[in-house]
């Protein structure tokens, strides 16, 4: 009987552990994709973000007290073959946080569109370095 009853306990942690893990995957899909940037030394530099939504919103945030550096964030949508410039955003300084609303941009993300959102250090002189590249979807 105790045998048993350690069998139903664990199945029942086994049970919650997997609604859990459900729940976390939930949360994962939600409207807003972020992009945390790094430095090299493995500090939280600030991060870009997509959100969807009409025609998608994109947005940086510089978490470094470093100076002159930020982050910057570039949208693009695929116009005939190629990936075009739907829109830019940046920011530098401490704790600062900057938008683009894209739906005033030409061209703009569609509802459906894949979106390629690539998002970089800023340097001082304006030079983007290790940029990451995603393609999300504007829902």
């Amino acid at each position: 009987m105790r045998f048993r009853s350690r069998l139903t306990k664990l199945a029942a942690c086994a049970a919650t552990a997997a609604g859990l893990t459900v729940a976390v995957a939930t949360s994962a899909s939600a409207s807003t994709f972020t992009v945390p940037v790094y430095g090299t030394s493995g500090s939280y530099l600030g991060a870009g973000y997509f959100i969807s939504g009409g025609s998608g919103t994109i947005k940086v945030y510089d978490a470094y007290c470093d100076g002159d550096n930020g982050i910057i964030a570039a949208a693009y949508v695929v116009r005939g073959t190629s990936w075009v410039t739907s829109g830019l955003v940046g920011t530098r300084g401490c704790g600062t946080t900057n938008t683009n609303d894209l739906s005033d941009n030409d061209p703009r993300p569609g509802y459906g569109e894949e979106v390629k959102l690539s998002v970089c250090k800023l340097l001082p002189d304006g030079t983007w370095k290790d940029c990451q590249d995603y393609f999300v979807t504007n829902n």
